[in-house]
């Protein structure tokens, strides 16, 4: 039932909704454009009411007579001008040197003991360098608290140019709030306007104005929170005057905005009442047909998910509704054989299942033991080995000292050899069992590269003499740079990768140690030799315990242990080690290290 009321009913909530939202956008566009033609009107009617007084001082100034009149004339000229016009406050006329030489103020008797110098001023600084009247920044009368703005028009010869002064006047803006309250009140909004620090100099309000009220910022145009705490429709328009920058921002309740729309609302809720009540009677009577058979066939169905496989259909009906229940008694007598089965197929895998993972614990715990067994005997014997190792090579190290039949210190070079070579083999089996059962130990500190290298080519100098091989080092000309690694562990594996690219070179070939660093915080170490070069197949095995190729049959030294070792020591200091290689042309190995 909750389906087909929601069909009935959805589309019409729906369609109110929609109609609801359509019909805000509606009203809030009319509402915006609204606030910007008021807040346009009033900076234009704002604006030409004070350049109007500009005007006035301008007329006054460019007459002829104005220049050649003497103090009286002028003080005469400014009482007229205030009487008639009580927007000025104060009117100074500034001789070119910045001093007042007629000053009239409103209501005061000034004396010319009370005229001032005003050459430091920046109404006096700047009608000296400009040719358009001055606008000051609005300060409020500290007396009364209304707002101010100072008006400076320079006086300049009509034939030279020449400065012969200036007109300062004091703007009382306190009219202006006339001006604002009257919009207020015939457009049914809040008014008000900003200067350039956010200051509210023009209100419907005066206590807003005469308590000094600044904003955080200017308001952005949009449904803002206004002055009264409600949200309102807030638009905003600037307007210029001389060098300053005013703000007028208009306020409308956005509850009182929606009034006039609200018959609309009305009318449309009344036509989705009335298509609720149609909606409503189609429900009762599809209620009565339809919906109490299907509601039976739905229990039943649910007591079938529930495990009740046995659960039949008793609808003796001839329609389409009995043709269903018919069908779903076939199903179900269906599904409850097949579950039936089904149970006795997991009841036999299960028991599979539960040996397999018996056998393969068992599997797992003899591998274990038999890994372990493993790095248990070649620890021991290598160990073992070692000791007897050690001192064959003391006596014959002490008998090669003590002979001096050629034949036979050769003969004991060859056992001194063979014993270095299998005391390296051993020592790399002993790594390799630590790396293997994570027992290796690592000190990893800030280390100089330079220093590293250097140590590293003192000790192979001999090897690379030995076989004719070239070795550039691109590295120790560069500025010398740390790196977080095992000092002991790193030049092991420097020494390997060195040796093998001098071992493993064609005769008289070239071994090239160069570096860099990347985004990632890793400095990168490449040694790049001129030997064979390994194919594709190769290269993907050359990582492998024992693995040497062509060269375990050759005369070259070596036990396929130090690269896996390698790679293992620089993974566990963080770092990685790439192989590029061509046949032919040789190798290059790359040794990815952390920077310090």
């Amino acid at each position: 039932m909750a389906a087909f009321i929601g069909l009935a009913v959805g589309p019409l909530v729906l369609l109110a909704l929609v109609f609801g939202f359509y019909k805000f956008a509606e009203f809030k566009t009319t509402a915006l454009d609204k606030g910007n033609s008021i807040s346009f009107l009033v900076a234009n009617e704002i604006s030409n009411n004070i350049n109007n007084f500009e005007s006035i001082l301008n007329v006054a100034i460019s007459m002829q007579d104005f220049a050649r009149l003497d103090q009286i004339g002028k003080r005469y000229m400014f009482q007229q001008l205030m009487s008639k016009h009580p927007h000025y406050k104060e009117i100074s006329f500034v001789g070119p040197q910045g001093k007042e030489m007629v000053r009239v103020i409103k209501g005061e008797v000034t004396h010319s003991t009370n005229l001032r110098n005003l050459s430091a001023t920046e109404a006096i600084i700047a009608t000296q360098d400009a040719l358009d009247s001055y606008f000051g920044p609005v300060r409020f009368d500290d007396t009364n608290g209304q707002p101010l703005m100072t008006l400076g028009l320079p006086l300049r010869d009509l034939q030279s140019n020449e400065y012969q002064g200036a007109l300062i006047t004091e703007l009382r803006l306190k009219p202006i709030w006339s001006l604002i309250a009257s919009f207020n009140k015939n457009l049914n909004m809040n008014i008000y306007i900003l200067d350039e620090r956010n200051r509210v100099i023009a209100h419907a309000n005066p206590a807003i104005v005469l308590r000094g009220t600044q904003l955080e910022k200017a308001p952005a145009t949009g449904i803002q929170r206004g002055f009264g705490g409600q949200k309102s429709f807030i638009t905003s328009h600037e307007f210029v005057l001389g060098q300053r920058r005013f703000l007028v921002v208009t306020e409308q309740n956005v509850l009182l905005a929606l009034i006039p729309s609200t018959l609309d609302i009305l009318i449309f809720c009344a036509v989705i009442l009335v298509a609720l009540s149609s909606a409503g009677g189609l429900m009762m009577f599809i209620i009565q047909h339809f919906v109490d058979p299907v509601r039976a066939v739905s229990k039943s169905a649910i007591r079938i998910a529930e495990g009740n496989l046995s659960e039949r259909l008793a609808l003796l009906r001839k329609d389409e509704i009995g043709d269903l229940a018919n069908a779903f008694d076939h199903m179900a007598e269906k599904i409850e054989k097949s579950h039936n089965r089904l149970e006795q197929q997991v009841r036999i895998r299960t028991k599979e299942l539960a040996e397999k993972v018996v056998e393969l614990d068992y599997q797992k715990e003899e591998a274990d033991k038999a890994n372990r067994a493993k790095s248990q005997f070649l620890s021991s014997m290598s160990h073992e080995l070692r000791t007897p190792l050690n001192a064959i090579l003391g006596f014959a190290q002490l008998l090669e000292m003590d002979e001096k039949d050629d034949k036979k210190r050769k003969n004991i070079l060859e056992v001194i050899n063979g014993g270095n070579h299998l005391l390296t083999l051993i020592n790399q089996m002993l790594d390799l069992v630590k790396i293997e059962s994570s027992n290796v130990e690592l000190s990893i500190e800030n280390h100089s590269v330079h220093k590293i290298l250097n140590d590293s080519l003192s000790m192979l100098k001999p090897l690379a003499d030995k076989h004719a091989i070239q070795i550039d080092d691109k590295v120790s000309s560069l500025p010398d740079i740390n790196i977080s690694v095992d000092d002991m562990r790193f030049k092991q594996v420097l020494l390997n990768i060195l040796s093998n690219a001098i071992k493993y070179n064609s005769e008289k070939g070239k071994v090239t140690i160069d570096c860099s660093s990347n985004d990632k915080n890793m400095f990168c170490l490449s040694v790049t030799d001129t030997g064979k070069g390994f194919t594709a197949d190769q290269q993907s095995h050359l990582f492998e315990p024992f693995e040497r190729f062509e060269a375990a049959n050759s005369n070259i030294e070596g036990t396929g242990l130090g690269l896996i070792i390698s790679k293992e020591l620089i993974e566990l200091m963080g770092g990685t080690i790439t192989v590029e290689s061509e046949v032919g042309k040789g190798s290059n190995f790359v040794i990815h290290i952390p920077l310090s």
